[in-house]
């Protein structure tokens, strides 16, 4: 979207995503061989394996997390077919007439790390990334401030930053997305949501080096990243309600995707525009590329959460909870149902403060508190009881 207006995609659809050059300080990622088309890669078919795993080592088998690619990508696919296990169906958003792409997108990725990690999918507020890069009501944004927030701040949630107002008439429940004045109102800065977004933080993120095949690294970055981040120009052709987007003349609008699916020479992606398409996926063909209106991309390196999975956010509240503190370095756990759940990396010297128990937890050690033993503290940052 040009700076100096704000341009609806079709006349109806919010845009939003500014002009964005490639950046030399970027980490860099290529793949110097052809990507295999014909399986390709689909984040659902992924996400629903998976949501059937037992752990994430389970998911990514044992050659472990540091040599995931088109190897193990290709055992699950396999794998999903011979037990038939139903894909993962990504919620789709809608950002009415906002500006708001690029928080749209984004959050698309940081659900999709945060349910390869944890397997379970927890929708991120798109308004908590936007309301913080905008340059102006209407204006857009840029998709490397995104990254750059996902990495030194990271993003809350859609339940402690709503994008959508929820209304309830005669028992059905309406969703209306937020205006782009309402996008642009900062939430407040409650403590639950800075652990929130701390947790979520992002590792890094990595330009996609283009060759003369831009689709091919692209899918690549998408199998390797879990997706790609990524932008188009765009023009009111009248087909960006169809599955099959054409190529504009000339940039009307910029817009921000999330790269989700690379089969058969096509890139598909949930778009932020409710229904179009089918059930809100779209697919680039070759001439989209062709026709050079195809941005940059970058993949998302996710960091592990701080708190082990989003469900901290329901110990929090949770009358149960059972409070730990290291007493040497302030960093703080839970105890729930039975289970010490860390909330920092650090493992030893833990002090244990519950109502009348009382105990030190020693680095690879069992102590007894209130009479019951306790096993060693785990990597998972569990310590089961026996």
């Amino acid at each position: 979207m040009d700076i100096k207006n704000g341009v609806l995609a079709e006349g109806k659809y919010g845009t939003g995503e500014l002009i964005q050059y490639e950046d030399g300080r970027d980490l860099l990622i290529k793949v110097d061989k052809p990507f295999d088309f014909k399986t390709g890669f689909d984040i659902e078919l992924l996400l629903g394996y998976r949501q059937s795993c037992k752990d994430i080592n389970e998911f990514y088998g044992p050659r472990g997390r540091t040599k995931w690619g088109e190897e193990r990508y290709k055992e699950i696919v396999k794998e999903v077919k011979e037990k038939n296990i139903p894909p993962f169906k990504i919620p789709i958003k809608n950002q009415g007439v906002s500006s708001s792409c690029t928080g749209q997108a984004l959050s698309y990725y940081i659900s999709v790390l945060n349910m390869i990690e944890t397997g379970k999918w927890v929708d991120i507020s798109a308004r908590d990334i936007y309301a913080y890069i905008s340059l102006g009501e209407g204006v857009g944004a840029y998709l490397r401030d995104a990254l750059k927030l996902s990495v030194d701040r990271g993003v809350g949630t859609e339940e402690l930053v709503p994008s959508y107002h929820y209304e309830y008439v005669n028992g059905r429940q309406f969703i209306t997305p937020y205006n782009e004045s309402e996008y642009l109102v900062k939430p407040k800065e409650t403590e639950e949501l800075k652990k929130i977004r701390t947790a979520l933080r992002a590792k890094e993120f990595r330009l996609v080096q283009y060759t003369n095949d831009q689709m091919e690294q692209m899918a690549w970055a998408q199998l390797l990243g879990f997706g790609c981040y990524f932008s188009v120009d765009g023009e009111n052709n009248g087909t960006w309600s169809s599955e099959y987007p054409q190529p504009p003349k000339k940039r009307v609008w910029g817009h921000a995707l999330y790269g989700a699916n690379a089969k058969d020479r096509e890139i598909g992606f949930p778009n932020s525009w409710g229904t179009v398409g089918v059930n809100g996926w779209q697919k680039l063909r070759q001439n989209y590329f062709d026709a050079g209106a195809v941005g940059v991309a970058w993949t998302l390196i996710d960091k592990d959460n701080i708190y082990n999975n989003m469900d901290v956010k329901k110990f929090i509240k949770d009358n149960d909870l059972n409070q730990v503190r290291n007493t040497d370095t302030g960093a703080y756990g839970v105890i729930y149902h039975g289970k010490l759940l860390l909330i920092s990396n650090e493992r030893a010297g833990l002090y244990m403060v519950d109502r009348e128990a009382r105990g030190l937890i020693g680095k690879g050690k069992t102590v007894n508190i209130n009479g019951k033993q306790w096993n060693e503290i785990m990597d998972t940052g569990l310590i089961e009881l026996f």
